[in-house]
């Protein structure tokens, strides 16, 4: 492990391009994404917060529970979709065709 390791900080400060092209790519889709998710995320989330509408009262029951097994669940998922796309996103570049 420890070798894993040396071999990682050698390819970072040794100057590979492809690594700092696959890094690039990766910083510009967390970024991208990060930036959408709360550009949609406040504005419904402000919404929620402050309409009345039938089911809304669930919705804060839900929202206000205990279990975070579940909302970790929900996170999860959104992850899950985040590294899926991140790994679509580094392979496309390098020549792999996986869709």
């Amino acid at each position: 492990m420890i070798g894993s390791f040396g071999e990682a900080f050698r390819l970072i400060f040794s100057g590979d391009s492809t690594l700092y092209q696959i890094i690039a790519v990766t910083l510009r889709m967390t970024l991208t994404s990060s930036l959408l998710a709360l550009l949609i995320g406040v504005p419904i989330g402000t919404w929620l917060g402050s309409a009345r509408f039938r089911g809304r009262k669930i919705l804060v029951v839900v929202d206000r529970a205990d279990g975070l097994a579940d909302k970790s669940r929900l996170v999860a998922l959104g992850q899950v979709g985040g590294n899926l796309a991140g790994t679509l996103a580094i392979l496309h570049p390098l020549g792999k065709e996986l869709l």
